[in-house]
């Protein structure tokens, strides 16, 4: 699955996007926001390889999309189902070093307009 934006491309995590996640999540400050520590050199491999296994959204599994800006991974968006009837939660982490231009909004507007249509 790909979805395009007028920047981005959303799709699912693959292995050679390691590195750059890695940059996303060994980040004390984006950790401070969600539900887990900053991932180290000893976590970070089993956790991004969950990542990659979350490909396809069910009822007990959570899709991981990759949001890419110049072939480089600048973000992760998440989407899980709750346990309210039809509905799924959306969640997003960023690179600090992209925050104020505008991706998180472009990539869940695009991602909010594909799920309303499945």
């Amino acid at each position: 699955m790909i979805i395009e934006t007028k920047r981005l491309s959303l799709r699912t995590f693959q292995e050679k996007d390691f590195a750059d996640t890695f940059a996303i999540y060994k980040d004390n400050e984006t950790c401070r926001y969600l539900l887990h520590d900053p991932w180290t050199s000893e976590t970070a491999e089993d956790l991004f390889n969950v990542k990659i296994s979350n490909s396809q959204l069910k009822r007990d599994q959570m899709l991981n999309l990759a949001v890419v800006f110049q072939n480089k991974i600048i973000g992760d968006l998440y989407v899980w189902y709750t346990d309210m009837r039809e509905t799924v939660e959306l969640g997003y982490s960023f690179n600090r070093a992209v925050s104020g231009n505008g991706f998180a909004t472009e990539a869940l507007q695009k991602l909010i307009h594909v799920l309303l249509k499945s």
